[in-house]
């Protein structure tokens, strides 16, 4: 079954939204309720295009706790950027969204992926590909508190994703396993705050390109000893629990969509 969107309703919320972006007036604001009529309409667009959801993050962040229809709420650089990757994923993309079960097993999942982070690498590692992975931490951002694991976590599978994205062919159902479970929930919901919301928007962006379909689930960390080895750089302990496992290093990724500093 599929959910499809008229060429002409995309082609309408597109403008729709550069008009938004780009008519604001001298202080580059919008009344709040065209803010409100806008994101109604990109709401109804995520019908076929459901990873889109963290992308309005910014937007209702912006217009939180305001109630009056007429008063001019700003844009920062956070929703323009939002509001113009939405664009783009509308232009580039068909308006038609196949419908698939979401409820799967991991055992019936194409590629399995382990990850763990810890505050000086990061590791991540495929059992049926026999490939670990790791690198070293990168700077924390400047919107997340400092030496805060979670981040890292968080971008250890979107490093995976990215990774399982580069296979031929890429896999149509992935198991990512994190041992942290604030990462699990915000993959599972698809909201996160600020700084967290820029690893969702670069997933999401991956998945809608890839047509991957991502579940990430929660491992305890006794049992995730092979990327937690990775992680903190213990490749000898690594090859004890898994002697062929062939090591590879990684560049972090980069997070380029999403919100930025204002």
């Amino acid at each position: 079954m599929t959910i499809s969107l008229p060429t002409e309703s995309s082609v309408a919320l597109i403008s729709a939204i550069r008009a938004f972006i780009d008519d604001t007036d001298s202080h580059r604001r919008q009344p709040l309720k065209r803010w409100q009529r806008l994101i109604g309409w990109i709401n109804w667009g995520l019908n076929v295009q459901p990873l889109l959801r963290p992308a309005l993050q910014s937007c209702y962040a912006k217009i939180s706790g305001k109630t009056h229809p007429h008063a001019g709420v700003s844009l920062n650089r956070d929703v323009r950027r939002d509001l113009e990757w939405i664009a783009s994923i509308f232009q580039r993309h068909t308006g038609v969204h196949v419908l698939r079960s979401r409820i799967w097993h991991a055992t019936e999942a194409d590629l399995t992926i382990f990850c763990d982070a810890s505050l000086s690498g990061m590791g991540f590692w495929s059992p049926q590909m026999n490939s670990g992975f790791c690198c070293d931490c990168p700077a924390i951002p400047e919107d997340v508190p400092a030496g805060c694991i979670f981040w890292y976590e968080a971008l250890t599978v979107l490093a995976a994703l990215e990774w399982a994205a580069t296979l031929q062919p890429p896999p149509r159902r992935l198991a990512i396993f994190s041992d942290n479970m604030n990462t699990v929930q915000i993959f599972d919901s698809l909201r996160a705050t600020t700084g967290y919301n820029k690893v969702l928007l670069s997933a999401c962006d991956i998945l809608i390109s890839s047509d991957i379909d991502l579940r990430v689930w929660h491992i305890p960390g006794t049992t995730n000893t092979i990327a937690d080895a990775l992680s903190r750089g213990l490749l000898s302990v690594a090859h004890q629990y898994a002697p062929t496992l062939q090591i590879f290093t990684f560049i972090p990724p980069r997070c380029t969509l999403g919100a930025s500093p204002s």
